[in-house]
């Protein structure tokens, strides 16, 4: 046997004895239980003991990457903004690795670390504007 403290239905201790313990003025607040009883137990009737039901979580929905072919990607920069990229690889070694990387792939995938962070890097270098991030990522 065991004695559980039982608050708002659900057991918050388990003692395998009172006696010198708890204080004896304080045995009313412990109920006699089965040894099984564990805390975070829940009770309706101080008789019967069961974990609580947990919700199912809400199903994740899997994200699509995002992905565009290499021409629609450009599609998204203005003229200037390519031309301006093109110009710059002629003699920045970061944006002609850049270009030499696309050229070696069909698609862009706009979530990739190496996107956003060339991205950056051409804010950086004034090639193109900060606010049109967004706009080339959306």
């Amino acid at each position: 046997m065991a004695y559980a403290k039982i608050a708002n239905g659900t057991v918050v201790q388990v003692l395998d004895h009172l006696d010198g313990v708890i204080h004896p003025a304080l045995h009313d607040g412990y109920t006699e239980v089965i040894s099984s009883v564990k805390e975070g137990m829940t009770t309706q009737d101080g008789q019967s003991f069961a974990w609580p039901e947990t919700a199912a979580p809400d199903p994740v929905e899997p994200v699509a990457p995002r992905v565009l072919p290499k021409l629609v990607f450009f599609q998204r920069l203005t003229t200037a903004e390519r031309v301006g990229i093109r110009t710059a690889g002629k003699t920045d070694p970061v944006v002609e690795d850049w270009l030499a990387m696309l050229d070696l792939i069909e698609n862009v995938h706009l979530d990739a670390e190496d996107v956003t962070a060339s991205l950056g890097y051409f804010v950086s270098e004034g090639l193109i504007d900060a606010n049109r991030v967004p706009e080339i990522l959306a």
